[in-house]
């Protein structure tokens, strides 16, 4: 399981009618090394295959994520972003 530490931002979500909550994203404030720490629990989650469990306290999502894997990193005190094109 990847844990998320730090400090819990901004959240939404968006919900499709008969299926549910299509879209998720939750923001979060971590240092240099909560972030590394992170990243390297999530790789290898997503190496080992199957299920892949993210948590924040008692709080947790499991996917199964399918490649390939669209991902996204942004930095609002930099005003960077590093996108990864599926496909």
């Amino acid at each position: 399981m990847a844990k998320i530490l730090g400090e819990m931002g901004k959240i939404s979500l968006k919900f499709r009618s008969g299926t549910g909550i299509e879209e998720f994203k939750q923001k979060f404030s971590l240092t240099n090394s909560e972030l590394a720490a992170f990243l390297r629990n999530l790789a290898q989650e997503i190496e080992s295959g199957g299920k892949v469990e993210v948590a924040y306290g008692r709080v947790s999502l499991c996917v199964n994520p399918m490649s390939p894997i669209w991902t996204g990193v942004g930095s609002s005190r930099i005003k960077s972003k590093v996108r990864t094109p599926s496909g």
